[in-house]
């Protein structure tokens, strides 16, 4: 009885040994972490994209696309939801997305505007 308490105890000393290891190795930075600067240039949403101007309430939002937007009340809330495109460029969390859909805008009409030119070349004379 006394080496099968034994043999427990041993047990139990090298299971909390083993887990303070991994507790202190687990917890320390790699040094790639230590070294990396902290995220900067993050935009955060401070006036309701609805009522321009209105600072928002943190506690009235909605995600889209995965990203938090935040209104002044819930009437905003329910515009936004209605037609959520219509706001999207008031958003700095879409800057990039709008900043990317104006230049592929911009590219489809320059190459449509080009087939044109090109279309009117070849018609015939009237």
């Amino acid at each position: 009885m006394r080496s099968r308490v034994l043999r427990i105890t041993k047990l139990l000393t090298l299971l909390v040994v083993a887990l303070a290891v991994v507790m202190v190795v687990g917890c320390k930075k790699s040094e790639d972490e230590t070294t990396t600067p902290p995220e900067t240039g993050k935009i955060e949403q401070k006036v309701c994209p609805v009522m321009a101007g209105n600072p928002i309430n943190k506690n009235v939002l909605v995600e889209y696309q995965g990203k938090k937007v935040y209104f002044c009340c819930n009437d905003c809330k329910a515009a936004f939801r209605k037609d959520p495109e219509k706001y999207l460029g008031k958003l700095p969390q879409f800057k990039d997305e709008m900043e990317s859909m104006k230049k592929q805008a911009e590219q489809t009409m320059d190459k449509a505007s080009g087939e044109m030119k090109k279309a009117s070349e070849n018609m015939p004379d009237m």
